[in-house]
């Protein structure tokens, strides 16, 4: 037998479940760029500061190997490093989300890099065993997949293309 005090909770609950629901449904580009933001910006002000970047070794011998030589890592790394920041601050900036969108694909093809000319330092036995370093540019897959949804919404209304409204789901059951 169901109480009318079990049925206000659930209907408390649902109501309470609506408003996230719809709260998410209209922030959720506004967070994916501010999360993607903050991880540029701290990993690229790390790279600004000598030591600090645990990536900087892998970053700058990359870098250097790609640029056949061209570039050291003494100067590669804090370039590197403005550029993150750049891009994360591009994120922010709706204005040039399409251009900072270009530039964060474009780094992460590089950030991917080491995969090919140095896969001693990202795998311990390749294909499937990385080290800390392989999992860090693993983790690049998020980035890109999120860099892609926010590049979906530029000129977008809706602010994901994949609301449950624009795939015809029943809004009610999510």
């Amino acid at each position: 037998m169901e109480t009318s005090r079990s049925k206000s909770v659930e209907t408390g609950f649902e109501a309470r479940k609506r408003q996230v629901r719809r709260f998410l449904e209209s922030h959720n580009n506004h967070l994916l760029r501010f999360s993607v933001c903050l991880i540029f910006v701290w990993f690229g002000a790390l790279k600004l500061f000598p030591g600090l970047s645990p990536a900087e070794s892998l970053a700058g011998t990359t870098l250097q190997i790609l640029s056949f030589g061209w570039i050291g890592p003494e100067h590669s790394v804090p370039l590197l490093g403005f550029f993150e920041i750049v891009i994360g601050l591009g994120l922010l900036c709706r204005r040039f989300l399409r251009l900072t969108a270009f530039i964060l694909l474009l780094h992460m093809m590089g950030a991917a890099a080491p995969v090919v000319v140095l896969p001693d330092q990202v795998f311990v036995q390749a294909p499937f065993v990385l080290t800390l370093e392989g999992q860090y540019i693993l983790k690049n897959i998020v980035i890109v997949t999120v860099a892609l949804a926010i590049g979906s919404t530029i000129h977008s209304k809706s602010p994901l293309p994949l609301s449950p409204q624009s795939v015809n789901l029943d809004s009610e059951r999510l």
